[in-house]
């Protein structure tokens, strides 16, 4: 699989990916921090990566279609440390064991991960 992190992204989310022989890309090695969101999804789009960010504006269906997308990972931690949005990037590392993300929006927080397939967020 390929990701991109987002730039609210902790650094340490890169090599749980990693580790599972995944490809990711950082919005911060390639100069995308501080770009509007639809730079960044184009981005996805043409790289055909998941979209891993803590950013809700992407869990919008009305404005970014998931089926349209390589699939949007948003983690909802309790709170902003480290440690809270570790646990639930590792909850959607588990659900990637199982669950398809492409075309897909997953809202992910620390004990339970919602996937929406289209617009109407059915």
């Amino acid at each position: 699989m390929r990701f991109k992190l987002d730039e609210n992204m902790p650094r340490a989310a890169r090599q749980p990916l990693v580790d599972r022989g995944w490809n990711v890309e950082d919005v911060h090695d390639e100069q995308l921090a501080g770009v509007d969101d639809d730079t960044l999804l184009g981005a996805c789009h043409r790289e055909r990566r998941i979209l891993v960010t803590l950013d809700l504006d992407f869990a919008d269906t009305r404005r970014y279609d998931p089926a349209k997308s390589p699939g949007v990972i948003v983690l909802r931690p309790a709170d902003q440390s480290i440690r809270a949005c570790m646990r639930c990037l590792e909850g959607a590392i588990r659900a990637l064991a199982t669950e398809r993300v492409e075309a897909s929006l997953w809202i992910v927080e620390s004990e339970r991960v919602r996937i929406r397939d289209h617009p109407t967020g059915a």
